[in-house]
Order: C-alpha cells, then structure tokens, then sequence
C-alpha cells in the first residue's frame, strides 16, 4: 500500500508542477495577446481616421484617393455582403435611398456606399451589435425561465 500512496504522491506533484507552467505559460500568453491586439486596434484606428479625412474636405491627390478607395473594406468592417441582409431585415430598400446632395457626394467618394444612410455604413457592426444583445436577451430569458421552472 505505501508503493501506490508514493506513486499517487508523485503523479499529484506532477500535475501540481504542469498545472502551474500552464497557468504561467497562459499568464504570459494573456500579456503577449491583449500588447499584439492593442497595436492591431490602434492601426484600425489610424487607419480609420486617415481614410475619414476625405470626410473632413482635406484636399487629397487622385492616385491616393484611389488607394483609400481598396482600403475602406477594410477599415469599414465589410467583412459580408450586408446589403441583402439589411433589405430582408428591415424590409426597406437600400438602392433607391440615395440622394443629390452635396454632402452625399463626399461620401460616395469617400468610399461609403450608403452615404448618409447609418444602416448601410455600419454594416456588419450593426448586425454583430443587434446580435449581441440578441444572444443577450435570450440568456436573460433562459436564466429566469430556469430558476422559475426549478423551485
């Protein structure tokens, strides 16, 4: 019996050993990822800002406007074809909602398609946000409806 305690003593102190280099190694992984994410977002944003300054009436040569106009997918989060989903969403349509104005025109050549329509130019954002408070509400609703169902 003292040969299976000393065995068992020595595989707990192994996992007690493995169990913390994996806590390190995920302390460290954490630091690594949240320093690698925060330059990732702050290039976004300076991404974001530089493609905006059409916005802002900055005069800006044609070849980089032209360059800015392959980049606002990305900056803009267009990750799908939102358009179709917005129009079966919300019933409404999106083609037929574009106007004269000046102040549309800059955006159009800025490289929002929507112009001044909010939907359309958050796009994929508008979907996650609306899905998240989606997923929200029904985790809400779950939670009370087993604590109701459990007494």
């Amino acid at each position: 019996m003292t040969g299976a305690i000393k065995r068992i003593e020595s595989l707990t102190k192994v996992a007690a050993g493995s169990m913390s280099y994996m806590m390190y190694g995920n302390i460290g992984l954490q630091i690594f990822l949240s320093v690698s994410m925060q330059l990732f977002w702050g290039k976004v944003n300076t991404l974001q800002l530089v493609i905006n300054m059409n916005l802002l009436s900055v005069l800006i040569p044609a070849n980089v406007q032209f360059f800015f106009g392959f980049l606002v997918d990305i900056v803009t989060f267009k990750v799908i074809p939102i358009k179709p989903i917005l129009q079966k969403l919300f019933k409404i349509d999106l083609d037929n909602s574009t106007t004269t104005d000046s102040d549309q025109n800059i955006y159009q050549q800025a490289g929002f398609e929507g112009g001044t329509n909010f939907l359309q130019n958050l796009g994929f954002v508008f979907l996650a946000i609306l899905g998240t408070l989606v997923l929200i509400l029904s985790l809400v609703l779950a939670y009370h409806f087993t604590k109701k169902f459990k007494m």
